[in-house]
């Protein structure tokens, strides 16, 4: 998967849209990875793993 298609994978995936918080952490995380892509993917999915549940 690419960086650039996770956000909307995401959405996708969990049938709503992400929160600010979960979409600042993953964007964060993106720019935060110099490595290769497989890193970036992976930083994202450690940074919306750990990002806050958003209230219902």
């Amino acid at each position: 998967m690419k960086p650039s298609k996770f956000i909307a994978h995401q959405e996708r995936r969990l049938r709503r849209a992400l929160s600010d918080d979960e979409r600042d952490a993953v964007e964060q995380a993106r720019e935060d990875t110099t490595t290769g892509q497989s890193d970036t993917v992976k930083a994202m999915w450690k940074a919306l793993d750990d990002a806050p549940e958003p209230d219902p």
